[in-house]
């Protein structure tokens, strides 16, 4: 049985959200997001949840550093807990691709 997951990416006090994926265990999430960020020294969070009836499960995050000249890098990231601790209870990765840029035209 596969789990409902989602994703939530915050930057700055803003978010988005990806739709919740139906009963499974390898979710591919196509999710984009245009941030303006005033404090490039401040992280932007990859957080997966899975849904649930009562109360959604935080499963992991990651935190992106977002240097302002990162031309489309594509990583792959263990989760961590919140607080961005490694954690024996979560296990897993994320791969996400950041383009960041300090010339919105380069967008």
């Amino acid at each position: 049985m596969g789990a409902d997951p989602y994703v939530i990416i915050k930057c700055e006090g803003n978010k988005i959200r990806s739709p919740v994926q139906k009963n499974t265990l390898a979710p591919e999430f196509d999710v984009k997001g245009l941030f303006y960020r005033k404090k490039a020294g401040q992280p932007i969070i990859v957080q997966v949840w899975n849904h649930n009836i009562i109360s959604d499960e935080f499963l992991g995050q990651v935190a992106l550093t977002g240097d302002p000249d990162d031309r489309l890098s594509q990583q792959t990231l263990h989760l961590q807990d919140k607080g961005n601790k490694k954690s024996s209870g979560i296990s897993g990765s994320i791969a996400v691709r950041l383009l960041s840029s300090s010339k919105l035209t380069n967008v």
